[in-house]
């Protein structure tokens, strides 16, 4: 790990729990294990020392802070939703994630919740549909959202401001 904490982690933590899909006991404790070993910052420092259970309101603030403080836009429900799309794209093609979870992820976390971006997130939305109703080609389905994960993290993070 560098000294630094990087803004795409930092960003990606903020995105999740803008949208709810972690907790803020487990933002906690992701700050307080980003400081082991790392010069940190004050706001990283600041989300380290919330008390369990972590008070949900202040946590999100001190994330949104903290991008702020490092230059990136203020989060909004829709970059938030393009962050999270990303972060499951990556965990896709890395296989951190099987990729009939990370399509059936980015279509109940993302294009239900944010109509705006439905129709950024189709393909993960008919690729998951299909996987679940035809067993027989999965492995298609599986390869053809691999691909589609690609072609979703070649878009910049800019792409949806």
């Amino acid at each position: 790990m560098t000294d630094e904490v990087s803004v795409s982690s930092i960003r990606d933590v903020a995105a999740l729990r803008y949208l709810d899909r972690i907790d803020t006991d487990a933002v906690v404790r992701w700050a307080t294990e980003q400081l082991m070993g790392s010069s940190g910052s004050e706001g990283l420092l600041a989300i380290a020392c919330e008390s369990s259970p972590a008070d949900s309101e202040t946590v999100s603030r001190l994330l949104n802070e903290l991008l702020v403080s490092m230059g990136e836009p203020s989060m909004d429900e829709r970059r938030a939703g393009w962050i999270v799309a990303r972060f499951l794209a990556k965990r896709i093609v890395d296989g951190s994630i099987e990729p009939s979870i990370g399509a059936r992820k980015i279509w109940w976390d993302v294009a239900n919740r944010i109509p705006d971006l439905e129709p950024r997130m189709r393909t993960f939305v008919a690729l998951a549909s299909e996987w679940e109703d035809d067993p027989v080609h999965r492995d298609e389905y599986e390869r053809d959202i691999v691909e589609a994960a690609r072609k979703l993290l070649a878009e910049p993070i800019s792409a949806i401001s």
